[in-house]
């Protein structure tokens, strides 16, 4: 299989440097792999292709594409994943992400495995820690393979094959050229993004074909977040530890997958009543604001429905307590068989249990109002003057 490597520059000369040198230390199996940086226009291009050029790339093939007037991120991304039409896959990296030297091993096998699967949108290289949509913790239900499916796009650090991006163009012909419409198909947060995001028509796009990215369990790439046209300061939120050491990786079937929506919800989960399997609308992180299609519903939110059961908030990742079925009053199992009314409000109330989040920082509390900011500050008085017994 031919596969490019395209380095997404803008602006920014010392994380391109950082980023190619990261792929520099890459294992590339004594395969050819050619590598491509895209610059697309600003105030330093004449630095940046200067460094560019110099760049010796021993793999393959390097060529350096500088564009003659500024695309802006969405178009620019476009074109990268057009180069598809010169290779079977694409690995795309922007300028703030830097490459385990393990990812084109994993990349390599992950391509074989699925090299025939229709459903798959997209491969990332990126595992993350953040569920970007509820701006909380994410942590996946581990089982025996190396990676699981979530339905969300990924930016910082992602795969494409021929067939994959050529689907996604087709859709892309006839709805990107129209602004996305709020609906309760996909978290709010991602119609909010900007014109400019290539990747909130990606979102919609593998929500309406029903497809998935393949995510690692352990992270190929890291961002290291630089200060840039989206990011106004420099942070260490979306860091994660990168794989090293080189290892044969386990893929799983569909079949045997963990999977999750493009809320960030563990999909698959059933209520079991008069002998048949029901599947749940699963909202823990309390930013779905319909259940329609769904006979019962598990989430935080205190609601006028009829309650079946409720769980702890105890065990990681959260869904794990209605998996051991671990009593408690903080989840709540809803029967919505009988209920003329589906919809559930967005309620981000994930901090009702300060303990569970006790290690989220006050300005991600100020998020939540005046709440989250009182429960903040009451779990830090506690440490500090603790109740006596």
């Amino acid at each position: 299989m031919k596969v490019a490597i395209v380095a997404v520059g803008y602006n920014r000369k010392r994380p391109l440097e950082r980023l190619i040198e990261s792929l520099l230390r890459a294992d590339y199996d004594n395969d050819n792999v050619d590598l491509i940086i895209s610059l697309d226009f600003s105030e330093q291009q004449d630095d940046i292709i200067k460094m560019a050029s110099a760049i010796s790339w021993s793999h393959g093939k390097k060529r350096v594409v500088s564009h003659q007037k500024n695309l802006g991120l969405r178009k620019h991304i476009i074109k990268c994943g057009d180069l598809t039409e010169e290779y079977d896959a694409v690995v795309i990296f922007e300028d703030d992400i830097i490459a385990s030297e393990t990812f084109y091993i994993y990349l390599k096998e992950a391509l074989s495995f699925y090299e025939n699967e229709s459903r798959l949108a997209g491969i990332s290289l990126y595992s993350p820690f953040i569920n970007e949509m509820a701006e909380l913790p994410f942590m996946p239900m581990y089982n025996e393979y190396d990676a699981f499916f979530i339905q969300s796009a990924q930016s910082w650090g992602q795969c494409w094959t021929k067939r994959m991006w050529s689907d996604f163009k087709k859709w892309y012909t006839l709805n990107g050229s129209t602004s996305l419409q709020p609906s309760n198909d996909m978290p709010s947060k991602i119609y909010s993004w900007p014109e400019s995001s290539w990747k909130k028509y990606f979102m919609k796009y593998i929500v309406e074909t029903n497809k998935y990215f393949l995510y690692p369990y352990v992270s190929l790439s890291t961002n290291a977040s630089e200060i840039g046209h989206h990011n106004k300061n420099l942070s260490a939120t979306f860091q994660v530890p990168l794989q090293t050491g080189r290892k044969k990786y386990l893929f799983p079937k569909y079949k045997d997958a963990i999977f999750y929506d493009v809320f960030f919800e563990r999909e698959g989960l059933v209520w079991s009543i008069d002998g048949k399997n029901h599947h749940i609308c699963v909202d823990l992180y309390g930013t779905k604001t319909t259940a329609l299609n769904y006979d019962f519903l598990l989430t935080k939110k205190k609601l006028s429905l009829k309650k079946i059961k409720s769980y702890a908030l105890t065990y990681r990742p959260h869904e794990a307590n209605f998996i051991y079925d671990e009593p408690g009053d903080q989840i709540f199992l809803y029967d919505l068989t009988n209920s003329n009314d589906i919809n559930i409000k967005a309620d981000r109330t994930s901090l009702a249990d300060a303990n569970y989040y006790s290690f989220i920082p006050w300005h991600t509390s100020l998020l939540y109002g005046v709440s989250g900011v009182y429960k903040y500050t009451k779990r830090k008085i506690a440490k500090i003057m603790p109740t006596k017994e």
